[in-house]
């Protein structure tokens, strides 16, 4: 199957691309940063096959990391309570130390998020979300 990563500037054509190639039988693996994206590139997919198709996923970054990422690999052992935005990181989680759990946690058990990718490095699950990916 055609794997492929498309980095463009806005008004490039990267929506009218994959628009092109989803179909009903379709599996792609489609990861946009914001939330606004995500949902201007489902309504897009609606309006033209009249649903998602089963094989189709589309993730902003951050939903992505934290839903297709962390919680099938890591919550079981890590539980946590959902993302921390917040920017920059408190001062007490800047000066920790990559192996404590306050390094990617606030005190509320949320992962900071510019911190989830790093945690699934830290936590050795890049082969498993590789398998995962390779799935579309």
């Amino acid at each position: 199957m055609d794997k492929r990563v498309v980095f463009a500037v806005a008004g490039s054509g990267k929506t009218t691309s994959i628009l092109d190639r989803v179909e009903n039988d379709s599996k792609y693996l489609i990861i946009t940063y914001t939330d606004n994206n995500t949902q201007h590139l489902k309504s897009k997919i609606i309006q033209k096959l009249g649903k998602i198709p089963d094989g189709v996923r589309v993730y902003s970054y951050f939903t992505f990391l934290y839903s297709f990422c962390y919680r099938p690999l890591c919550d079981y052992e890590i539980k946590c309570k959902g993302i921390n935005f917040t920017q920059p990181i408190p001062k007490y989680a800047q000066r920790t130390k990559k192996n404590t759990w306050d390094h990617y946690f606030d005190k509320n058990r949320r992962l900071f998020s510019s911190r989830i990718a790093k945690l699934l490095i830290e936590f050795n699950v890049i082969p498993e979300v590789l398998e995962r990916i390779e799935a579309f």
